[in-house]
């Protein structure tokens, strides 16, 4: 059994459930920043946007594998968000990191992945593997989705977010203010540049409880996403 097979068996193992309520047992304080992903692609891969890999895709059915740092994770998750909005027919080989991902990428033994934009700015751009841009505007310099026509989709959106949060129970008042607190910090031109250095979207967030909408959002929808790809029943 070679190497990529390893990984593609590892990806079948059994999920273990949360042992917590993501809704129920956690209280939302405040957004921090996003962090945007790029489709990194093997360099002799005959593509240079989004449209060529999903032509590609397309004329090769099961033939193309994306890589990932393990089952379930954004990478992953990201992966198959490109499968579903583009009926694409690609395998996941999942990895236990990004830099061996990223190497096997350079190599040619995976054909692309999704990945947060520090390791390819630091790593690709010495090694020779494409990163094509994708979604928010960056100091990296990627740009976010235009139209499905060139090959991106209006919904296609692979930014991972960050948060503090705390337990439930915490009273509202503690909360709200704790969330007034961040606001004022993220507002620091320090800290701002401080994120967008590491190629994250500094944000200033809404209110808890809006922001928990969001977030109540987000484990709908990438929940469904799990459900469709049948990533819990397929490990």
């Amino acid at each position: 059994m070679n190497g990529v097979e390893h990984r593609a068996r590892h990806q079948r193992q059994c999920a273990q459930s949360l042992p917590y309520d993501a809704r129920k047992d956690i209280t939302p304080i405040a957004l921090i920043a996003r962090m945007p992903y790029v489709l990194v692609v093997n360099p002799e891969l005959p593509v240079h946007s989004v449209a060529d890999l999903v032509k590609l895709a397309r004329e090769k059915p099961g033939q193309l594998t994306f890589a990932s740092v393990g089952p379930g994770t954004i990478h992953h998750l990201n992966g198959e968000m490109f499968k579903s909005i583009f009926d694409l027919n690609v395998v996941h080989v999942p990895y236990k990191g990004t830099a061996p991902a990223l190497q096997d990428i350079v190599g040619g033994h995976v054909q692309f992945m999704f990945a947060d934009v520090p390791p390819p700015r630091r790593w690709c751009w010495r090694q020779g593997a494409r990163a094509r841009r994708h979604h928010h505007r960056t100091r990296a310099g990627f740009a976010g989705p235009a139209n499905a026509r060139g090959g991106r989709h209006p919904g296609f959106n692979t930014a991972s977010w960050h948060s503090i949060s705390t337990a439930s129970g915490v009273p509202k008042d503690i909360v709200d203010k704790l969330a007034r607190e961040i606001r004022e910090v993220m507002k620091e031109p320090e800290v701002q540049n401080l994120l967008a250095e590491e190629g994250a979207v500094p944000q200033i967030s809404p209110p808890p409880e809006e922001f928990k909408t969001f977030v109540d959002s987000e484990i709908t929808r990438w929940g469904e996403l799990v459900e469709k790809a049948g990533i819990l029943h397929s490990q």
